[in-house]
Parts: structure tokens; sequence; C-alpha cells
């Protein structure tokens, strides 16, 4: 159970920077058609940094699904709100 609180917890505090990210990669690369590039660059970055903590945080691999269905529902969202414009 804590184990489950800690990862909700971690997900709620990168929320907000995941939000940012998704933005400026989409100023970056405002083409239609680019989304699995903009996903892959994200994880590397997401990847990277998560490395670079060791072993405080639980293993990259147990996070990213979770992290790559919050991206996905905060894209479409983005889109359909026209916030992405194509």
């Amino acid at each position: 159970m804590a184990n489950a609180i800690t990862m909700i917890k971690l997900l709620i505090s990168l929320g907000p920077d995941i939000i940012k990210f998704i933005k400026a990669m989409e100023e970056l690369m405002p083409e239609g058609g680019k989304g699995a590039e903009k996903l892959a660059i994200v994880r590397s970055f997401l990847e990277g940094a998560w490395q670079g903590f060791g072993t405080a945080l639980p293993a990259f691999e147990e996070f990213w699904p979770k992290i790559n269905t919050i991206i996905t529902i905060l894209v479409s969202t983005f889109n359909s709100m026209g916030i992405f414009k194509k």
C-alpha cells in the first residue's frame, strides 16, 4: 500500500512539469504525425533524469506505463480543446 501511495504522490507531483514538457515539445515540433517521436524524446529525457536519483525512486520501468497513460490523456485533451493547433 505504501508503494502505491508513493507512486500516486510522485505522479501527481510530476503532472505540472509533464504538461510544460508536452507543450514545449509541441512548440518545437508543431507539425502533425510526430507524436511517436515527441513521446520518445519525453521518455528519454525522463528516463535519464530518473536514473540520476539511483535507488531513491522506484524503477523507471515501473512508472513509465503510468506516465505514458497520463501523457496520452493530456495530449488527447489538449487536441480536443484546440490547444495544439494543427
